[in-house]
């Protein structure tokens, strides 16, 4: 295979975070009635397509720096009670908004966006795909910068699981969701939207939750998840998999397939509700509270 030409939008030492031997993730599919999961799936082929930006594989090359330095980062912070300094926060901030950019997700809806605006000035707004763009991932990260503006005013806190129901992961880990918003049953927005937060689940165990520092504050430190939350913030998973067309899920495969069928079933007792996370409650105080 020509070096370079499988890319990941989804770096591979990401999921061996949820492997228990670095070469294998457990991974489930929920498109059908009974949700089913694989124990072993192989890392090197999930979350990634054969030239997926472009055949200049030294854009690849370059990713590949900014994933080493995530890699580094966030192994400390699986390792140890390791304390954020504001260099480290901040990259980790522009590392999250990357990462949400680079998948499939947002360079498809991005060409549905231009082929309704195509559609809708020729008078053929039928719902018909009659463009397909080329290099499209690459359009959308070239939004990155103006992204990374806007997120200046997010803080960083880490989260931690000690409950026995894992966190998971998909091929679209970086997930953007707006309580303020959902709360008052508003249209969410994007990150320039007021009340803004962004999670990423680093293993089973531990993730990142970034928030819009004009809505909330949060106490300093970890915050601990409770079942619920935990089961909600899983369910944005599903709910991002269900807006992005993917059906694919990844869990700690250090941990049994009935843990897994367990939380699933429980979390199904909370999608739709993730406005109502425990450690939202307790730890920050909301203005719209």
């Amino acid at each position: 295979m020509a070096e370079g030409k499988k890319q990941h939008y989804v770096p591979q030492f990401y999921l061996r975070n949820f492997s228990k031997d670095g070469k294998t993730i457990g991974c489930g599919y929920v498109d059908i009635a009974k949700p089913f999961v694989i124990e072993a799936a192989p890392i090197k082929t999930q979350a990634a397509e054969d030239y997926f930006y472009t055949k200049d594989t030294r854009l690849e090359s370059e990713f590949s720096k900014i994933e080493q330095k995530a890699k580094e980062i966030i192994q400390q912070i699986l390792s140890s009670d390791f304390v954020l300094d504001s260099r480290n926060e901040d990259f980790l901030k522009q590392y999250i908004c990357f990462q949400q950019l680079r998948t499939p997700f947002h360079a498809n809806h991005f060409e549905s966006e231009m082929n309704k605006m195509y559609n809708f000035f020729n008078g053929t707004d039928d719902g018909e795909k009659r463009i397909s763009l080329q290099g499209k991932q690459i359009f959308v990260l070239s939004t990155f910068q103006d992204a990374v503006k806007s997120m200046q005013r997010y803080k960083l806190l880490l989260i931690n699981n000690p409950t026995e129901i894992p966190f998971i992961t998909s091929p679209e880990p970086a997930i953007f969701f707006n309580p303020y918003k959902s709360k008052r049953k508003q249209f969410i927005g994007g990150v320039k939207t007021h009340g803004g937060m962004f999670y990423l689940p680093l293993s089973a165990s531990k993730g990142i939750l970034l928030y819009d520092n004009k809505a909330y504050r949060a106490n300093k430190g970890a915050a601990l998840c409770s079942k619920s939350d935990v089961s909600n913030l899983n369910a944005q998973i599903f709910i991002t998999m269900k807006l992005s067309n993917t059906n694919i899920f990844y869990y700690d495969n250090t941990n049994s397939k009935e843990l897994v069928f367990e939380a699933l079933a429980k979390m199904k007792n909370y999608i739709g509700e993730y406005a109502k996370f425990d450690f939202i409650r307790e730890r920050f105080c909301l203005f719209y509270c």
